[in-house]
């Protein structure tokens, strides 16, 4: 089974997992394995791309980002998403001149797919701010088409994208065991989609070597 790391934004370490903590060139993330194919990631806030290269570094090929949204009843994918965040490393390549990996389709359609015949609803567009908007200001943002809100999840999934790794993100109700449930979600056993191959073009082109770790600067 390919790999999947959880990677959990509601600062929620489950007690029957064993904290361990992997150092990254952009700072400590601390992690519990599951089992050889769900490693869970309790999200370091401080630089996103530590939460992205850890999920590579500890052999993750696809990544769920878990948010609480105390809206839904039930998990939830959303179907596109719009960032608003300032001041966040948003590429491991500043220095390289591979470009950005483009955000369209915004997440992974295999592993989108596999996690919505598992129950997870794909429905309503997400808003990524800095901060949350005031209580006042949610009605108007509902106007122009969103449907949740969080200061979470983005640029991680950038970040692991250029990492060549899938990447959806995942809502869940308040106190919702999203260990369990992606534990008992039927993914595919070896991908199929096109994210192993998302930066063959730089490959190709000679900008990056085959190890991926010499890819990143720290």
């Amino acid at each position: 089974m390919t790999p999947l790391a959880l990677l959990d934004f509601r600062d929620f370490q489950p007690a029957h997992i064993s904290q361990h903590s992997v150092d990254t060139p952009f700072g400590a993330v601390a992690y519990g394995r599951i089992t050889d194919d769900l490693i869970v990631l309790v999200a370091a806030a401080a630089d996103p791309r530590a939460n992205a290269y850890a999920a590579r570094w500890l052999g993750a090929e696809r990544v769920v980002a878990v948010l609480t949204e105390p809206a839904v009843t039930q998990p939830v994918l959303p179907v596109d998403f719009i960032e608003f965040t300032s001041n966040r490393p948003t590429t491991f390549f500043e220095t390289v001149g591979t470009g950005y990996v483009q955000q369209s389709p915004p997440f992974c359609a295999e592993l989108t797919g596999a996690l919505s015949r598992a129950g997870a609803a794909p429905q309503g567009v997400l808003l990524i701010l800095d901060q949350l908007p005031q209580p006042a200001a949610h009605e108007w943002w509902r106007s122009q088409g969103i449907d949740y809100f969080t200061t979470w999840s983005q640029p991680e999934g950038a970040l692991c994208r250029e990492l060549e790794m899938c990447w959806a993100t995942l809502l869940t109700p308040p106190g919702f065991d999203a260990v369990a449930w992606l534990r008992g979600a039927a993914l595919p056993a070896s991908r199929g989609c096109p994210c192993p191959q998302t930066m063959q073009f730089a490959r190709q082109a000679g900008k990056l070597p085959a190890d991926w770790r010499q890819w990143v600067a720290g």
